[in-house]
């Protein structure tokens, strides 16, 4: 059925139109609506007639001739495709488009708990509007496909958020495994959130109000765990437990006076970690509100700057959030106004910018909730001068071609009056009738279409050329001199009256005066012949003046056809090339209409080109991250374009822009594609510095757990959270890099320590076999040592004494002993002399320290001494207390390290004489 419709199409409207005008109106709204010949529908079919038909009917017709001519085209059409087929059609269509809509609808739905989102509020208004224009039998096409391209923009936004969550639940659970230890209701308070949290990312929603919970508790627990509470507790010989419910209420009026600076530091730190994520938040939450206001852009800067310095902003965060929503409401406000401004202004010419009257209601649907992008509202403002200037030029063109049809309509009145004067001078001659017949039959069809105040071009031009052959087989004819004389004249007259000078304005004077020259030259007949020298110069005259309007049409042809060329339309292309072949056979086409033609083509490709910028620049705006200055260089081009177009210019450069798109998209997609070898390659190498635990260890295990839990979304989120994902790999392999190396030089200088006569003193007292010979620091070892008698000590601290006996019932461990930072034994079992042992650690505890200092290493936390037959293990689980094992099966060294790693937060809980739940 749509062939039949198409093709019923073509044959009414070439019966009014020149069938190329009719190929290039039907192709270019074809284009538009994105159909083929075979899917076109006969309400598709309306809408080309109307917006692009329409036009071309003005150019031979006056306005309401040629708005009658569209009813009765249409309606000739329906009558032979049956209205019964085109309902069938348009209910198929309609059905389709619904389910689409329906489909939409339904993916929308999980996304109402996000209601907030710009991106969702946009989708939203496009889904109103596409109900609206359904209920009103509206064409959905465009506007279910930017729908659609919404819907999948809503999607990635969950997908990078899921990503974001499932960070901030990694950070919270690291803080709660530094403070499980602390017991108590806040304690199983952030335990439950962290569950809540980590059931929300399971289900693939999204927890914020428990993710600031939780980060917030965290915080707090974090800095009871430096507090000066713990502090003292440490300090006191009978530490009395703490109260964490309380000491959490009073961290904010603990007087920093009495805290150490490192404790001060410290607890600075936190706090300043948290106002960056506060501030981080109320970014991320009012991005759209930033992009319109300079001065907050600003501010945000200058609050970032100051946290860089390490200050605190949280008396600027307190009243930042209340001031955002109020500059945000104000700002929507504003733009309401404006945009229904727009909308008020614009209904004059909305029927004919459909582009602008979507975009007008789905930006004005978002603003009844929130603040759309800034760029769609530019957009929103581009679509509008455009649409308007077109609707002046429209007016103006309209009002030009009325006055062009009323001269044209005058042109054909005077030109039927001479061909009546032609064929009433050679009514009654025996020659050249057939001549004659040809012209007295044009003129019946001119005095028809004059009757019905139509311009028929073609038929004038043929009538012309009619009346230029009678003339020119009479002067054949004739015998007499004046009578072949006057044949001629006539015939030159004739022939420069056909010329249509008036489209040349520079040569219509020349024309003019030509005429003037001819009709004399017929009255000076009257009195005898003319010279022949005087009828050839006259005949020269006259070719020389069909030889330069003839280069006027070809110069001004030209310079239409480049301007095709530009458009790459072909159609208009091919009608202008053919009007350059018929110059030849003094067929000279519509100036003034071809001229229309290419104008309309221009604005309607101006049209698509902001379109297509504005798509651009939605796409480029995910890639700045990939390649700063390629993305920075793009951005430029698009401006420039964008204000070529809004001039009223075409531009040439979004062929480059999509490459330098495209060049983008194959940056990120090579990161893309390395990323998961990257990160499996890191894992490895990390396996390799865990021996080292540091603080940089710790992090690079919570990071490295983050981004291996990204695997399956890493293909799915956008490229500017690819582009963190990215960044975040790229740090750690710096991070393990240093790691590595300081790890190969740890190695290096324990080895040194290792043969050093400190070590070798103190693992002599171990050893089997003498020690090397070496200046001893401890009593000589040069001989084995007779084993000393069994030093046994115990603490008040009874949860102390559990954690040491648990140790000492260990396979493989020997001895256990607690060490204060003067060296005397706090709490333990061991066989060796007390004082040479704590001398000698004493010593390698200075050499440690040491090498961390030399190699900008934190402060030590675990060292680990491996020869023969033992191993020493030493430990501070705090700064004030050393912890000494003493292995007798090295073998069992992991075992006894896995153990002590899980055991040091209880330990360092006993020595804080913090309760343990």
């Amino acid at each position: 059925m749509t062939q039949t419709v198409y093709q019923t199409t073509i044959k009414e409207l070439e019966s009014v139109l020149n069938p190329r005008v009719v190929s290039r109106s039907l192709n270019e709204g074809l284009k538009q609506i994105g159909k083929t010949p075979e899917t076109v529908s006969f309400q598709d079919i309306e809408k080309i007639l109307k917006a692009h038909v329409y036009k071309q009917l003005q150019v031979t017709m006056p306005v309401t001739l040629a708005k009658n001519e569209i009813i009765a085209i249409l309606n000739r059409i329906k009558a032979t495709v049956g209205d019964s087929a085109i309902q069938a059609q348009a209910s198929a269509e309609s059905s389709q488009q619904k389910k689409q809509l329906d489909i939409i609808k339904e993916a929308l739905k999980p996304f109402n708990l996000y209601f907030e989102w710009p991106e969702v509020q946009k989708l939203r208004a496009q889904v109103q509007l596409l109900e609206s224009d359904r209920e009103a039998g509206r064409d959905l096409g465009n506007l279910l496909l930017d729908a659609n391209t919404q819907l999948e923009i809503v999607k990635q936004k969950l997908e990078d958020s899921l990503v974001a969550q499932a960070r901030d639940l990694g950070e919270v659970q690291s803080a709660f495994e530094q403070v499980k230890i602390l017991g108590g209701p806040k304690i199983r308070r952030l335990e439950n959130l962290i569950h809540q949290i980590e059931s929300a990312q399971e289900g693939r929603q999204l927890a914020p109000a428990e993710i600031e919970r939780a980060r917030k508790l965290a915080s707090d627990l974090r800095k009871l765990m430096e507090s000066s509470v713990a502090s003292d507790a440490m300090l006191n010989p009978e530490p009395a437990p703490i109260d964490v419910e309380s000491s959490i209420d009073g961290l904010l009026t603990i007087d920093t006076e009495t805290l150490s600076p490192e404790v001060t530091e410290r607890l600075l730190m936190i706090d300043l970690e948290e106002e960056r994520h506060s501030l981080n938040s109320l970014e991320s939450e009012f991005k759209v509100l930033l992009t319109y206001d300079d001065g907050l852009l600003s501010s945000m800067l200058e609050l970032h700057s100051e946290l860089d310095a390490q200050h605190s902003i949280a008396e600027q965060l307190v009243a930042l959030r209340e001031s955002l929503q109020q500059r945000r409401d104000e700002q929507r406000q504003r733009l309401q106004k404006e945009i229904q401004a727009l909308k008020t202004e614009a209904n004059a010419f909305i029927a004919d910018a459909p582009e602008l009257a979507q975009a007008l209601q789905v930006t004005l649907g978002v603003l009844e909730t929130g603040l759309p992008p800034k760029a769609d509202v530019a957009h929103v403002h581009n679509l509008f001068a455009l649409a308007k200037t077109q609707h002046e030029k429209h007016m103006e063109e309209q009002s030009s071609v009325e006055s062009e049809h009323d001269l044209k309509l005058a042109e054909q009145a005077a030109i039927l009056a001479r061909i009546d004067k032609t064929l009433a001078r050679y009514k009654n001659t025996t020659v050249a009738r057939d001549e004659y017949d040809d012209l007295m039959a044009l003129r019946h069809i001119l005095e028809n279409a004059l009757q019905l105040q139509e311009v028929n071009n073609d038929i004038l031009i043929k009538t012309q050329r009619a009346e230029v052959a009678l003339e020119s087989a009479i002067a054949e004819q004739a015998q007499a001199v004046t009578d072949k004389q006057q044949a001629l004249i006539r015939n030159l007259l004739a022939q420069v009256q056909a010329l249509p000078a008036s489209n040349v304005e520079s040569l219509s004077t020349s024309r003019d005066a030509i005429q003037e020259e001819l009709n004399k030259q017929l009255t000076e007949l009257e009195k005898g012949a003319l010279a022949d020298e005087q009828l050839s110069a006259t005949t020269a005259l006259v070719e020389n003046l069909k030889s330069r309007v003839r280069g006027a049409f070809q110069d001004d042809l030209a310079a239409l056809i480049d301007r095709a060329r530009n458009l790459a339309n072909r159609a208009l292309l091919g009608d202008l090339q053919t009007a350059v072949a018929q110059l030849d056979e003094e067929h000279y086409p519509d100036l003034k209409a071809l001229t229309r033609s290419v104008k309309q083509a221009e604005e309607a490709q101006r049209t698509e080109q902001l379109a297509e910028l504005h798509q651009i620049a939605q796409q480029a705006a995910a890639y700045t991250s990939v390649e700063p200055e390629l993305a920075a260089q793009l951005t430029q081009l698009i401006q420039e374009a964008q204000a070529n177009v809004e001039q009223g210019q075409l531009s040439d450069t979004l062929d480059t822009a999509w490459h330098l798109l495209e060049q983008l998209r194959s940056l990120a997609d090579n990161r893309a594609s390395d990323f998961i070898p990257r990160l499996d390659a890191a894992l490895t190498r990390f396996d390799a510095v865990t021996k080292l635990n540091s603080d940089e260890v710790a992090t690079l295990r919570r990071t490295l757990a983050h981004l291996d839990k990204q695997r399956d979304a890493f293909a799915k989120v956008s490229v500017g959270v690819q582009s963190q994902l990215e960044l975040s790999l790229s740090e750690v392999e710096s991070v393990l890099e240093q790691l590595e190396q300081e790890l190969e030089a740890t190695q290096a200088i324990a080895d040194q320590l290792v043969s050093g006569n400190v070590l070798d003193g103190l693992l002599g007292i171990f050893s089997d076999a003498p020690a090397t010979e070496a200046e001893p620091v401890l009593p000589s070892v040069s001989e084995p040592v007779a084993e000393p008698e069994l030093t046994d000590i115990r603490s008040d601290n009874q949860a102390l004494n559990r954690w040491i006996n648990s140790y000492l019932m260990e396979r493989g461990v020997r001895d256990v002993a607690l060490f204060d930072a003067a060296g005397a034994l706090l709490a333990g079992r061991l066989r060796l002399d007390v004082a040479a042992f704590s001398n000698a650690v004493k010593q390698l505890d200075g050499d440690v320290q040491a090498l961390g200092d030399e190699l900008g290493l934190h402060k030590r936390q675990l060292v680990t001494m491996e020869l023969k037959k033992h191993v020493l293990v030493l430990a501070w689980p705090t700064p004030q207390v050393q912890l000494m094992l003493l292995l007798d099966q090295p073998s069992l060294l992991s075992m006894v390290l896995h153990k002590l790693r899980q055991d040091m937060p209880e330990m360092t809980a006993s020595l804080y004489g913090i309760k343990l739940p």
